[in-house]
């Protein structure tokens, strides 16, 4: 399969195996409300954002190993792969014990600091346990192929693999959950999927990577950069995860946290689907990166204007229409307010900034500049942490999405200045006004969205109401691209025609 045609078929599968995710991610939260209430669904959700943050013990590895096997993949070089991926197996063993560790530290310690009068200390303790475990063994056990498949462009196994596993383990569960069975045995249901997965995985490498033989000599200069990647990989993790942290140490109310996680599970779902189109191509961007950078910096104005349309796209209609599915989907839940003002500007404008800086994220990682741009990673962190932390006091679940915003937009400015100057060696100009456009035409939406009567009185009134929706948003943004980046958009078309 070429590198055309595998990217084509790496998107159509992550988009199918998203949208299948999607389905079930919307109805497993639904029955989790329901049957066990918001805290109980507040309490996965924390436990889940701790989980997260054992990722760090990968200590930027995966990534690493990732950039440095772009360039072995393009040329095949079965060799320079198998040192590089016996570099990587060696430090997830030596810290696979760590990881271990940690889960039974937050299985004892968790309780402790946060109580909850719908769940026993014993019970959250064990549910710990049993969804960490089933974490273990992933990293343990297929980390480091999962490496080497995403940089050999694979993506379509791994989405078919995820899609496998996830309606197996929300199946079992919606099941169980739906069979009355105890919050317990709905937990188990990870554990015993991810020992399934991973039996398959070391099957399919068995018959299929026969070359990746246990005596290639270690290149662990080839992920020198590791500690470098671990402070962006850091700061990614505070984005995606300490806001509901924060809320769970702070604010000490799980209900909160679970009013949190709903609308950033609803758009988080919107991201994914985003971020499978960036990962059908990003393995040849990679690769293109490595071999002919010119032709390289042509692909990438056409990647950044082209994600960039897609994004907001995407998170204007979203905002649009996210208060009438949040009445929808908590119906009948009525121990927590979900309609609160505001919260769906802030969390979709989380999502904007976060989309107008991928194309440049993307080339941070391509080039290996970790090392560079590894302080200014940190101070994003920090203004995360600093800005959310004074303000949750105040502000609530406000004040965790504003400091999140505030280092979101400093991160980004900073993205597009360091890549043209350094990387690119171009003027950020045309970014900019990017930018000024998109944003523009979001806060029309804004303004128009709230003199417009937007509800519905079910799902399928939903939907008809999000077509129409949808395509007036398209409409707006498609216009000001062509009166705008008209130059650009013949070039896209040309080069996808060919």
């Amino acid at each position: 399969m070429n590198n055309r045609r595998r990217g084509i078929v790496n998107i159509a599968a992550g988009m199918i195996s998203q949208l299948v995710i999607i389905v079930l991610g919307l109805l497993l939260p639904r029955l989790f409300l329901v049957r066990f209430g918001s805290e109980t669904n507040g309490f996965i959700n924390s436990i889940t954002q701790f989980f997260s943050y054992f990722t760090l013990f990968e200590a930027g590895v995966g990534t690493a190993a990732l950039q440095a096997l772009y360039g072995p993949a393009a040329r095949d070089d079965r060799q320079r792969m198998a040192q590089i991926l016996a570099a990587a197996s060696r430090f997830y063993h030596r810290t696979g014990l760590c990881y271990l560790g940690a889960v039974a530290v937050l299985a004892v310690g968790y309780p402790l600091f946060v109580r909850a009068d719908e769940l026993s200390p014993v019970t959250m303790a064990l549910v710990i346990l049993l969804q960490g475990c089933g974490g273990a063994i992933s990293y343990l056990f297929q980390g480091k192929y999962l490496i080497l498949l995403r940089a050999q462009g694979k993506n379509y196994l791994i989405s078919l693999v995820v899609t496998t596993v996830n309606v197996a383990i929300s199946g079992g569960r919606i099941l169980l959950i739906i069979s009355g069975a105890p919050l317990l045995a709905v937990q188990a249901c990870f554990l015993v999927v991810n020992v399934a997965q991973m039996i398959f995985y070391q099957w399919y490498l068995k018959k299929n990577y026969g070359w990746l033989a246990g005596d290639a000599q270690p290149d662990y200069a080839a992920i020198g950069q590791k500690n470098s990647v671990l402070v962006h990989q850091f700061s990614t993790l505070v984005f995606n995860n300490t806001d509901v942290i924060l809320l769970t140490v702070l604010a000490r109310d799980l209900k909160i946290v679970s009013v949190y996680t709903i609308y950033n599970m609803i758009l988080s779902m919107c991201r994914v689907l985003i971020n499978q189109i960036n990962e059908g191509v990003a393995f040849r961007l990679g690769q293109m990166y490595q071999t002919d950078r010119e032709r390289y910096k042509r692909y990438h104005n056409y990647f950044e204007l082209f994600n960039m349309t897609l994004g907001f796209c995407v998170f204007s209609a979203a905002y649009v229409l996210l208060v009438p599915f949040i009445r929808l989907y908590t119906a009948g839940v009525h121990d927590v307010d979900y309609v609160l003002p505001y919260l769906p500007l802030l969390f979709v404008l989380v999502q904007l900034v976060s989309s107008s800086r991928q194309a440049a994220a993307y080339l941070i990682e391509f080039a290996g500049h970790f090392e560079n741009t590894k302080r200014r990673s940190l101070l994003e962190t920090g203004i995360n942490l600093a800005v959310s932390i004074v303000l949750i006091p105040w502000w609530g679940i406000y004040g965790v999405l504003t400091g999140t915003i505030a280092a979101l937009a400093y991160r980004a400015n900073d993205m597009v200045l360091y890549t043209n100057k350094y990387i690119l060696e171009e003027k950020p100009y045309r970014i900019y006004r990017r930018w000024a456009v998109h944003y523009l035409i979001f806060f029309a939406i804004c303004l128009l969205a709230k003199r417009l009567p937007l509800n519905a009185a079910s799902y399928g009134g939903w939907i008809l109401l999000a077509i129409p929706v949808t395509l007036a948003v398209a409409v707006c943004y498609g216009a000001a691209n062509l009166l705008t980046e008209y130059k650009t958009i013949r070039e896209l078309f040309h080069t996808l025609k060919k």
